[in-house]
């Protein structure tokens, strides 16, 4: 084997081993915008699992100072027409007016309990329209970074594999070129 068949071999292989990385890396490349639109999946999905809570939806009026207040009425109401019996005026006169103040009382406690379920349902309502705004950029997002990781991957594998194609015709040129000296 002469020195010039010799250096066309080595000129070949330095062309094939370039041209095999560049379609290693395509490959890689490929595999890589894979793996990162499934872990962009995964991270989409949790996050929308968490936008799926309502918070407010859980919350309650809390009863307990309401029983208070109507235990404490009709324990007042109770003493006085106690007090009613054991005056002059007796029980009578006295169990009306006991009667119309302990209805208004039991009328406000009715409102300040139907004005904390209001607020309450107001805040929930608000609150399922934030989370709804909060899905809707999410979409956007996840279209947006979509579209960047895939023009980007593609991009980089466009060039992988235009290096590997220049390879097999830069190896091929030379191929024929060397041709005489294997005849």
């Amino acid at each position: 084997m002469g020195v010039a068949t010799a250096v066309a071999i080595t000129g070949l292989a330095a062309t094939v081993v370039p041209t095999v990385m560049s379609f290693a890396q395509a490959g890689k490349q490929k595999k890589a915008q894979r793996q990162a639109e499934a872990d962009a999946d995964r991270a989409m999905q949790a996050a929308r699992q968490k936008i799926q809570i309502n918070y407010y939806d859980t919350l309650g009026v809390q009863k307990e100072p309401y029983e208070l207040e109507r235990e404490s009425l009709l324990s007042q109401g109770a003493l006085a027409i106690q007090a009613g019996v054991e005056s002059e005026r007796g029980a009578a006169a006295t169990a009306g007016r006991i009667q119309m103040s302990m209805n208004n009382a039991q009328a406000g406690i009715r409102s300040a309990m139907g004005q904390e379920l209001s607020d309450l349902a107001k805040l929930s309502a608000q609150e399922k329209s934030r989370l709804r705004d909060v899905g809707t950029q999410l979409d956007l997002e996840e279209v947006a970074g979509a579209q960047l990781a895939a023009a980007n991957k593609e991009e980089l594998s466009a060039m992988a594999l235009k290096q590997g194609m220049e390879g097999v015709t830069s190896f091929g040129k030379k191929l024929y070129e060397s041709a005489p000296l294997f005849g």
